[in-house]
Protein backbone atom coordinates (compact mmCIF):
# COMPACT_ATOMS: atom_id res chain seq x y z
CA UNK A 1 0.00 0.00 0.00
CA UNK A 2 1.05 3.84 -0.31
CA UNK A 3 0.77 6.37 2.53
CA UNK A 4 -2.82 7.34 1.55
CA UNK A 5 -3.76 3.82 2.34
CA UNK A 6 -2.62 3.36 5.74
CA UNK A 7 -5.68 5.34 7.05
CA UNK A 8 -7.58 2.51 5.52
CA UNK A 9 -6.73 -0.82 5.09
CA UNK A 10 -8.15 -3.41 6.64
CA UNK A 11 -5.62 -5.05 8.81
CA UNK A 12 -3.50 -2.67 11.25
CA UNK A 13 0.17 -1.88 9.31
CA UNK A 14 2.49 -2.22 11.89
CA UNK A 15 5.30 0.98 12.10
CA UNK A 16 8.06 -1.56 10.46
CA UNK A 17 5.87 -2.09 7.36
CA UNK A 18 5.27 1.53 7.16
CA UNK A 19 8.88 2.33 7.53
CA UNK A 20 10.34 -0.08 5.03
CA UNK A 21 7.75 1.54 2.92
CA UNK A 22 8.84 5.04 3.27
CA UNK A 23 12.75 4.22 3.20
CA UNK A 24 12.36 2.19 -0.11
CA UNK A 25 10.52 5.58 -1.84
CA UNK A 26 12.67 7.09 -0.48
CA UNK A 27 15.69 5.38 -2.36
CA UNK A 28 13.60 5.38 -5.47
CA UNK A 29 13.20 8.62 -5.44
CA UNK A 30 17.00 9.67 -5.89
CA UNK A 31 17.28 9.97 -1.78
CA UNK A 32 15.16 13.26 -1.94
CA UNK A 33 14.52 14.61 1.56
CA UNK A 34 12.21 17.42 0.01
CA UNK A 35 10.24 14.70 -1.98
CA UNK A 36 9.66 12.57 0.94
CA UNK A 37 8.69 15.42 2.80
CA UNK A 38 6.15 16.23 0.00
CA UNK A 39 4.93 12.95 -0.21
CA UNK A 40 4.15 13.16 3.96
CA UNK A 41 2.60 15.75 3.33
CA UNK A 42 0.35 15.37 0.81
CA UNK A 43 -1.27 12.18 2.26
CA UNK A 44 -5.08 11.24 3.00
CA UNK A 45 -3.65 10.47 7.00
CA UNK A 46 -1.76 14.22 7.25
CA UNK A 47 -4.67 16.27 5.93
CA UNK A 48 -6.87 14.13 8.18
CA UNK A 49 -8.89 16.25 10.17
CA UNK A 50 -8.62 16.16 13.89
CA UNK A 51 -12.35 14.75 14.66
CA UNK A 52 -12.52 11.49 14.49
CA UNK A 53 -15.49 9.82 13.09
CA UNK A 54 -17.76 7.32 15.47
CA UNK A 55 -17.32 4.39 13.68
CA UNK A 56 -13.03 5.32 13.57
CA UNK A 57 -13.46 5.78 17.40
CA UNK A 58 -15.14 2.85 17.86
CA UNK A 59 -12.88 0.38 15.59
CA UNK A 60 -9.45 2.33 15.82
CA UNK A 61 -9.50 3.89 19.46
CA UNK A 62 -5.78 4.20 19.40
CA UNK A 63 -5.95 5.52 15.74
CA UNK A 64 -3.42 3.03 14.53
CA UNK A 65 -4.79 3.14 11.19
CA UNK A 66 -4.67 6.91 10.86
CA UNK A 67 -7.89 7.76 10.18
CA UNK A 68 -7.45 11.38 11.58
CA UNK A 69 -4.74 13.36 13.00
CA UNK A 70 -4.42 14.06 16.29
CA UNK A 71 -5.32 17.78 16.73
CA UNK A 72 -1.74 19.80 17.50
CA UNK A 73 -0.85 22.52 19.20
CA UNK A 74 0.70 25.79 16.81
CA UNK A 75 4.69 26.51 17.24
CA UNK A 76 4.81 29.62 19.03
CA UNK A 77 6.07 31.51 15.74
CA UNK A 78 3.00 30.13 13.85
CA UNK A 79 0.84 31.65 16.62
CA UNK A 80 2.38 34.81 16.60
CA UNK A 81 2.15 34.87 13.00
CA UNK A 82 -1.39 34.00 12.94
CA UNK A 83 -2.43 37.08 15.40
CA UNK A 84 -0.57 39.76 13.10
CA UNK A 85 -2.40 37.77 10.26
CA UNK A 86 -5.70 37.50 10.72
CA UNK A 87 -5.96 41.13 12.48
CA UNK A 88 -4.57 42.37 9.32
CA UNK A 89 -1.33 43.61 10.85
CA UNK A 90 1.07 41.04 9.09
CA UNK A 91 3.90 42.19 6.79
CA UNK A 92 4.55 39.60 3.93
CA UNK A 93 7.13 41.09 2.79
CA UNK A 94 10.24 38.65 2.28
CA UNK A 95 13.69 39.68 3.39
CA UNK A 96 15.01 42.80 4.71
CA UNK A 97 16.96 43.20 8.52
CA UNK A 98 15.87 41.58 11.67
CA UNK A 99 13.78 43.22 13.85
CA UNK A 100 14.10 44.03 17.91
CA UNK A 101 11.20 42.14 19.82
CA UNK A 102 8.87 44.06 22.38
CA UNK A 103 10.59 44.57 26.10
CA UNK A 104 9.25 46.40 28.55
CA UNK A 105 12.72 48.09 29.24
CA UNK A 106 15.69 47.78 27.04
CA UNK A 107 19.05 46.30 29.54
CA UNK A 108 22.04 47.88 27.01
CA UNK A 109 24.79 46.40 29.20
CA UNK A 110 22.65 42.88 28.11
CA UNK A 111 22.16 44.28 24.54
CA UNK A 112 18.93 43.54 24.78
CA UNK A 113 16.75 46.21 23.19
CA UNK A 114 13.20 46.95 22.59
CA UNK A 115 11.43 46.76 19.42
CA UNK A 116 7.81 47.70 18.69
CA UNK A 117 4.98 45.85 19.86
CA UNK A 118 4.10 44.37 16.92
CA UNK A 119 7.72 44.09 15.66
CA UNK A 120 6.31 46.32 12.74
CA UNK A 121 4.59 43.40 11.39
CA UNK A 122 7.04 41.16 10.37
CA UNK A 123 7.01 37.77 10.86
CA UNK A 124 8.32 36.18 13.79
CA UNK A 125 11.69 34.51 11.94
CA UNK A 126 12.65 38.17 11.38
CA UNK A 127 12.43 38.99 15.21
CA UNK A 128 15.86 39.20 16.75
CA UNK A 129 17.15 36.44 18.90
CA UNK A 130 19.15 37.15 21.79
CA UNK A 131 20.31 34.44 23.97
CA UNK A 132 20.14 35.95 27.31
CA UNK A 133 16.75 36.87 26.75
CA UNK A 134 14.19 35.22 24.15
CA UNK A 135 10.76 37.29 23.27
CA UNK A 136 8.92 36.84 26.03
CA UNK A 137 5.29 36.53 23.94
CA UNK A 138 7.32 33.19 22.42
CA UNK A 139 8.44 32.26 25.10
CA UNK A 140 5.48 31.43 26.48
CA UNK A 141 4.47 28.97 23.85
CA UNK A 142 7.95 27.01 24.24
CA UNK A 143 9.88 28.52 21.92
CA UNK A 144 13.40 27.22 22.35
CA UNK A 145 15.39 29.28 24.79
CA UNK A 146 18.81 28.59 22.23
CA UNK A 147 21.49 27.80 24.91
CA UNK A 148 21.19 24.13 24.64
CA UNK A 149 20.44 21.83 22.02
CA UNK A 150 17.10 21.12 21.30
CA UNK A 151 15.94 18.29 18.83
CA UNK A 152 12.51 18.78 19.53
CA UNK A 153 10.46 21.21 20.61
CA UNK A 154 8.48 20.62 23.51
CA UNK A 155 4.19 21.28 23.23
CA UNK A 156 2.93 22.45 26.85
CA UNK A 157 -0.63 23.01 27.96
CA UNK A 158 0.01 25.41 30.78
CA UNK A 159 -1.68 28.57 32.61
CA UNK A 160 1.04 31.01 31.43
CA UNK A 161 0.32 30.23 27.85
CA UNK A 162 -3.85 31.40 28.62
CA UNK A 163 -2.81 34.38 30.53
CA UNK A 164 -0.59 35.69 27.49
CA UNK A 165 -3.42 35.32 25.29
CA UNK A 166 -5.65 37.04 28.14
CA UNK A 167 -3.30 39.95 29.17
CA UNK A 168 -0.22 40.34 26.32
CA UNK A 169 -0.10 43.45 25.17
CA UNK A 170 0.92 42.37 21.90
CA UNK A 171 -2.52 40.01 21.58
CA UNK A 172 -4.85 42.74 22.93
CA UNK A 173 -2.59 45.07 20.22
CA UNK A 174 -4.08 43.03 17.76
CA UNK A 175 -7.41 42.89 19.14
CA UNK A 176 -7.60 46.81 18.82
CA UNK A 177 -5.91 46.55 15.39
CA UNK A 178 -8.58 44.07 13.78
CA UNK A 179 -11.38 45.54 15.41
CA UNK A 180 -10.77 48.81 13.63
CA UNK A 181 -10.68 46.54 10.46
CA UNK A 182 -14.12 45.40 11.45
CA UNK A 183 -16.30 48.43 11.97
CA UNK A 184 -15.19 49.39 8.49
CA UNK A 185 -15.99 46.12 6.96
CA UNK A 186 -19.74 47.11 5.82
CA UNK A 187 -21.42 43.91 7.55
CA UNK A 188 -24.72 44.15 7.52
CA UNK A 189 -25.55 42.34 10.64
CA UNK A 190 -23.67 41.37 13.99
CA UNK A 191 -24.71 37.63 13.27
CA UNK A 192 -23.12 38.72 9.74
CA UNK A 193 -19.76 40.12 11.02
CA UNK A 194 -19.96 36.94 13.21
CA UNK A 195 -19.44 34.52 10.40
CA UNK A 196 -16.80 36.10 8.58
CA UNK A 197 -14.80 36.66 12.18
CA UNK A 198 -15.15 32.82 12.28
CA UNK A 199 -13.44 32.71 8.57
CA UNK A 200 -10.67 34.75 9.24
CA UNK A 201 -9.51 33.22 12.51
CA UNK A 202 -10.75 29.62 12.32
CA UNK A 203 -10.96 29.06 8.70
CA UNK A 204 -14.63 27.67 8.88
CA UNK A 205 -18.18 29.01 9.48
CA UNK A 206 -19.79 29.07 12.98
CA UNK A 207 -22.36 26.69 13.85
CA UNK A 208 -25.81 28.23 14.95
CA UNK A 209 -25.01 27.71 18.48
CA UNK A 210 -21.47 29.74 18.25
CA UNK A 211 -22.89 32.69 16.35
CA UNK A 212 -26.14 32.82 18.91
CA UNK A 213 -23.51 32.84 21.67
CA UNK A 214 -20.94 35.63 20.25
CA UNK A 215 -23.64 37.82 18.87
CA UNK A 216 -25.63 37.68 22.54
CA UNK A 217 -22.13 38.41 24.27
CA UNK A 218 -21.41 41.24 21.80
CA UNK A 219 -25.06 42.70 22.54
CA UNK A 220 -24.80 42.36 26.25
CA UNK A 221 -21.53 44.16 26.24
CA UNK A 222 -23.21 46.60 24.20
CA UNK A 223 -25.45 47.11 27.30
CA UNK A 224 -23.04 47.28 30.12
CA UNK A 225 -21.21 49.91 27.83
CA UNK A 226 -24.19 51.54 26.62
CA UNK A 227 -24.16 51.17 23.05
CA UNK A 228 -27.43 51.34 21.48
CA UNK A 229 -28.28 48.55 19.48
CA UNK A 230 -27.89 51.00 16.08
CA UNK A 231 -24.40 51.56 16.96
CA UNK A 232 -22.87 48.27 17.80
CA UNK A 233 -21.83 47.13 14.23
CA UNK A 234 -19.43 50.93 14.30
CA UNK A 235 -18.72 50.05 18.27
CA UNK A 236 -15.11 49.28 18.32
CA UNK A 237 -14.15 48.57 21.53
CA UNK A 238 -17.14 46.05 21.71
CA UNK A 239 -15.27 44.52 18.57
CA UNK A 240 -12.03 44.63 20.45
CA UNK A 241 -13.24 42.55 22.93
CA UNK A 242 -15.25 40.26 20.34
CA UNK A 243 -11.72 40.00 18.70
CA UNK A 244 -10.00 39.33 21.77
CA UNK A 245 -12.84 36.16 22.65
CA UNK A 246 -11.90 34.67 19.09
CA UNK A 247 -8.04 34.78 19.71
CA UNK A 248 -8.67 32.77 23.43
CA UNK A 249 -10.42 29.82 21.71
CA UNK A 250 -8.21 26.93 22.27
CA UNK A 251 -8.99 26.30 18.08
CA UNK A 252 -7.42 29.38 17.16
CA UNK A 253 -3.91 28.06 18.93
CA UNK A 254 -4.82 24.27 17.47
CA UNK A 255 -4.02 23.07 14.30
CA UNK A 256 -7.62 21.26 13.90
Amino acid sequence: GTPDDFGHMGELPTHPELLDYLAARFMTEGWSVKQLVRSLVLTQAFRSSAAPQIEARQRDPQNLLLSHYTARRGEAEVIRDNLLAVSGRLDPRLYGPSVHPYREKADTEKRLYTGPLDGDGRRSIYLKFQLMEAPHFLRAFNLPGGKVTQGRRDSSNVPAQSLALLNDPFVLAMAEYWAGRLVEDGSKTIEGRVDGMFRSALGRTPTSAERNRLAAAVRQLAGSQGFAEQDILKARPLWKDAAHMIFNLKEFIFIP
